[in-house]
């Protein structure tokens, strides 16, 4: 599916950094992305909203999904899936690359958390490049409303022999 725009947090413009986890530590980063009721607006199906970066050689260990209201209308219609991004930034991978579909859904799901399964981690597990990770709309808000995007990353290093 052709796209129209890809927006990015401030964790992908590289305005905040990934921090690379050492040892055994796992390190959770909450990234946000503030959006004005415009922005929200501009959104159709098949957009894409790049909100974070698993640095190279690292592994998912859990994400958490939540936003603020952004569609206001009385039968509210947004819905965002939630996945790995192609190397294009315009779609999901093909393979394994949607984690979770309908994981925001306006009226009904504001806040979701996601277990990566063993075909997520052999996905995201160590790669070479960082792994990008986000929403794609699947549904545009019927009455957009300014408001906020979030994705909470836990990831950790890779250890010997993954």
């Amino acid at each position: 599916m052709a796209y129209s725009q890809t927006l990015e947090s401030p964790w992908v413009t590289g305005r905040y950094q990934m921090p690379t986890p050492m040892g055994s530590e796992v390190v959770n980063v909450n990234c946000a992305l503030a959006m004005t009721t415009d922005e929200v607006d501009s959104l159709v199906a098949g957009d894409i909203i790049h909100m974070a970066n698993l640095p190279e050689d690292c592994t998912l260990v859990d994400l958490v999904a939540a936003d603020t209201v952004l569609d206001t209308n009385v039968t509210e219609t947004m819905d965002l899936d939630l996945g790995i991004i192609n190397g294009d930034g315009d779609d999901f991978v093909t393979t394994t690359g949607e984690l979770q579909n309908s994981i925001l859904v306006a009226g009904t799901t504001h806040a979701a958390r996601v277990t990566p399964t063993v075909e997520i981690l052999t996905t995201t597990s160590g790669a070479a490049s960082p792994t990008k990770l986000g929403y794609k709309v699947a549904a545009a808000a019927a009455t957009a409303a300014a408001g906020t995007l979030y994705l909470s990353v836990s990831y950790r290093a890779k250890t010997p022999g993954e």
